[in-house]
């Protein structure tokens, strides 16, 4: 992963210009950016391999804190900021929140620590108050602001960049969190009572090209009559986009949830449904994977996981049937779930995964395949783990498997 990107009220820019910027010494916006993505970052780099360039040096963290790590070191070092700063509090990212929040006091600084957090605009942006143009004014958050930023949301989202929102609360009148360094049950309470009006640093996008082998080892999987869909807890239209580079969705519509929902009423006894003209998702304007058994419908669809809750039986009967599915922003219970829904339509699944959350759903489906550089518990509950950490290693475990 790599950020290329990075956007602000006023301005989208590339990373090269970013630098521009940030050497220069010219913008506080780039320099809260900076600040924000160094502190709020559950990463770090391997203390040994610090004499390497920034791309070879090893990093302890997941991929996006990594990318983002790497991001800020190429602006300056990251470790003196970091020594600049004490953390009183955090909350790491986990796939619910989709957010990461940490709680920095300046250090030889008396007054009130500042509060960092980074995740999801989409569920992020209801709880911020303000916005910083790209000079470092901050301004109101309005209608305009927010279309402005859900605008560059998309666009880069349909060029399959992951987007994520940096955000900040400095409290200039009163410190509420006085006294409560050593109490983290209650810093934990204050923390949460003020994790509002925020203000919007900036937006930035993230690169994550899938490996070179997939989109072959996608369209041999289809030729074998086996579906191949995408789970992941990306925002949907990253999802799609990336879902169409490896060759999981193929075709140039896509439907949505209003589509399943027109096809039961189609399908309900007694009902009258008009079945043309309902809304359809373009690809172009739009990870882990799960294998199925073949359908008989050919189609695509992509359904993020707030769009599950309150579905029916006759609705999943209908979203089993596609042979191209990308399930967006989902939490490890809806996996779980999915590959349930899967089973309980004589469906035979598989399912790749290497996180501790992703072995619920190793564990359910009838063939967990884990990686090998993924985690302890997600091995222990794998039935295969591939060592190589291919995905394409499923192609020769299958042609074995039907010798």
């Amino acid at each position: 992963m790599t950020v290329v990107h990075a956007g602000f009220l006023d301005v989208a820019v590339s990373f090269d210009e970013l630098k521009s910027r940030f050497d220069s010494g010219r913008s506080a916006a780039v320099q809260r950016l900076y600040e924000t993505a160094t502190l709020c970052n559950g990463s770090s780099f391997d203390s040994a391999s610090l004499d390497l360039p920034i791309a070879e040096r090893r990093v302890n963290g997941d991929a996006t804190d990594t990318a983002i790590l790497r991001f800020a070191e190429h602006l300056s070092p990251v470790k003196a900021m970091q020594s600049e700063h004490r953390k009183l509090f955090e909350i790491p990212f986990n796939s619910k929140n989709k957010w990461m929040l940490t709680l920095q006091q300046p250090a030889g600084h008396d007054g009130a620590p500042v509060l960092l957090i980074k995740g999801a605009p989409d569920v992020l942006l209801p709880r911020c108050s303000f916005i910083q143009d790209a000079e470092g004014n901050v301004l109101p958050l309005d209608k305009d602001s927010m279309d402005r930023l859900l605008t560059l949301q998309r666009q880069w989202s349909g060029e399959g960049q992951r987007v994520l929102m940096l955000c900040r609360r400095e409290f200039q009148s009163a410190n509420p969190f006085a006294g409560l360094e050593n109490d983290q049950a209650e810093l934990e309470t204050v923390v949460a009572a003020h994790n509002s009006d925020l203000c919007v640093v900036g937006l930035v996008g993230i690169v994550d090209p899938p490996r070179k082998e997939i989109p072959s080892v996608v369209s041999i999987c289809r030729r074998a009559g086996i579906r191949v869909f995408m789970v992941t807890g990306d925002f949907a239209l990253t999802a799609a986009a990336i879902a169409r580079q490896c060759g999981i969705v193929t075709n140039s519509s896509i439907d949505s949830i209003e589509d399943i929902r027109a096809k039961a009423l189609e399908h309900a006894p007694g009902a009258l449904a008009d079945a043309h003209g309902h809304k359809k998702m373009l690809a172009d304007d739009l990870g882990t994977e799960s294998i199925a058994e073949p359908s008989e419908n050919v189609g695509s669809l992509v359904l993020s996981g707030s769009e599950l809750v309150g579905l029916q039986a006759e609705h999943w009967d209908i979203i089993c049937k596609y042979d191209e599915i990308v399930f967006a922003r989902t939490t490890p219970e809806q996996k779980l779930f999915i590959v349930q829904e899967l089973r309980a339509r004589e469906n035979y699944v598989a399912v790749t995964g290497d996180g501790v959350n992703d072995s619920p759903a190793l564990k359910a489906a009838h063939i967990g395949v884990a990686m090998g550089g993924g985690s302890e518990v997600a091995k222990e509950a794998a039935d295969m783990v591939l060592l190589d950490n291919n995905f394409s290693s499923i192609v020769v475990a299958i042609e074995n498997g039907r010798l």
